[in-house]
């Protein structure tokens, strides 16, 4: 009765932990991009992405249209640029916009932080995608007009 116990013991380890194991190579080849804004300058207009493209597939990055609301509210900046810019695997690249219009701007002003809501689609040599990210901008300490 023993040996059946531990021979059904064995069997039951083996399957389970030979079994449970997931690769997740293909997940991490599929990732959606990731889009954030590193720098807002009021005083200037001037506006940074963070684009991290995370794939092992190489493309080129060719134009990007984003919508972005800050603080839920009128405050709003419509962008939209072409690119040429060739993204190796998991690479990231900062996108400066100069001058940008931004609605509403005086509602922004004297704020210690900003909500932003982005929704950005990006076009590759390759396809595209829709990217949304939710995030708070700080005002950098010792400046009036500077958020990150």
């Amino acid at each position: 009765m023993n040996k059946k116990l531990t021979i059904l013991f064995c069997t039951v380890v083996i399957l389970g932990s030979c079994g449970t194991h997931v690769s997740r190579t293909h997940e991490k080849q599929r990732s959606p991009a990731d889009i954030k804004i590193s720098s807002l300058n009021l005083a200037t207009n001037d506006l940074n992405l963070r684009f991290e493209y995370r794939s092992y597939i190489e493309k080129t990055f060719e134009s990007i249209n984003c919508d972005i609301t800050f603080n839920a509210g009128p405050s709003s900046l419509n962008i939209n640029q072409q690119f040429n810019i060739k993204l190796d695997a998991f690479s990231t690249e900062i996108l400066t916009f100069a001058n940008t219009k931004i609605a509403e701007k005086d509602k922004l002003l004297n704020l210690k932080h900003i909500d932003y809501s982005l929704r950005c689609k990006v076009t590759y040599d390759k396809g595209g995608e829709i990217v949304f990210e939710d995030s708070v901008l700080h005002l950098v300490p010792g400046s009036k007009f500077k958020y990150r």
